[in-house]
């Protein structure tokens, strides 16, 4: 098989898991529900934790964020030694890879980033500035979430008084609130199943008053989508907690990228680095092994490499 047909295979492939693991998720029974009815759509009676933004509120779902479950755990002091246990074996086989191959929102983003728009391509200091944002809102998502469950532990925070603020929504899981996938794929679709736009008098209004920032996360969200248009992948390089974890796998997960020193002309060529959608300096890391934590082993690198020196490695 020669490099086009292969490359062609690849590209494939990973288009078509994305998309099998959008429906299997359960975001596209959203759309039958307006046929069906959604009283004949059920939810489903299993939910399988796995690292990646599919939101726990999602209608119809049956994945969800094990980054949101942890959070949801530790707020209601239960310490989430299954999620974490979980984390670590997926951390390990495969790193931040969930995010290429998986990842609603991932696809979303590439989705965006066909639009036929001028790219922007952020310099590497941008890149570096940028790239701690999402550590920072990994920290202070657990941290919130920790301080949540020691309250409910004193008895401050109760079942009666948790949900009295319209900060409340940042006590259970404080990172879904600002996560624009959960907004898109819980906030919105539940708004339209509980409030359906059936008259402007009412309904319209009553999703404002029901749903605490609403206004704000589709905005935030709108503006995020605009952006991945002209960077690709934009939340998941700068923003996502859940690749920030999942990413802290990537040095030493199973199965991982590479370069061959015997074919790989260096910085000569850049061709990989040009093809990376998560502006890795591929060039920089070590030829054993790409190491970066933002690699979600989308696998451009792989089939953009004219010269065959990008090796996909187990152990």
């Amino acid at each position: 098989m020669n490099l086009k047909h292969r490359n062609y295979i690849i590209r494939g492939a990973r288009l078509i898991s994305q998309i099998f693991f959008l429906i299997l998720f359960g975001n596209i029974t959203i759309i039958f529900g307006f046929f069906l009815g959604f009283d004949a759509l059920k939810s489903a009676s299993i939910g399988i934790p796995v690292p990646v933004n599919q939101p726990i509120g999602a209608p119809y779902t049956n994945a969800f964020n094990i980054f949101e479950l942890i959070q949801w755990e530790f707020s209601h002091a239960i310490f989430p030694f299954l999620s974490i246990g979980l984390l670590c074996i997926f951390g390990v086989i495969f790193g931040r890879g969930y995010c290429g191959w998986v990842c609603p929102f991932g696809l979303i983003q590439d989705i965006m980033n066909w639009l036929p728009v001028h790219k922007t391509v952020p310099s590497k200091e941008t890149n570096q500035t940028f790239n701690k944002v999402k550590y920072i809102f990994l920290f202070i998502s657990l941290f919130v979430a920790v301080w949540a469950g020691y309250l409910v532990m004193t008895g401050v925070i109760t079942e009666t008084n948790r949900d009295l603020s319209q900060f409340s929504i940042f006590v259970d899981i404080f990172s879904a609130p600002i996560s624009p996938s959960n907004t898109l794929f819980s906030l919105i679709p539940t708004a339209i199943i509980e409030a359906p736009f059936t008259s402007i008098g009412g309904s319209v209004w009553n999703i404002f008053l029901a749903y605490p920032w609403f206004f704000f996360r589709v905005i935030f969200l709108l503006v995020i989508l605009l952006i991945s248009a002209y960077i690709s992948r934009f939340w998941c390089r700068y923003f996502c907690p859940t690749g920030a974890l999942t990413g802290l796998f990537n040095k030493f997960r199973l199965i991982y990228l590479g370069r061959d020193p015997g074919k790989c002309v260096g910085k000569k060529c850049k061709i990989c680095q040009d093809a990376c959608p998560m502006g890795i300096r591929i060039l920089d890391t070590p030829f054993q092994r790409i190491d970066s934590s933002n690699c979600i082993m989308c696998l451009k690198c792989y089939t953009a490499c004219d010269k065959n020196a990008i090796k996909i490695k187990i152990f």
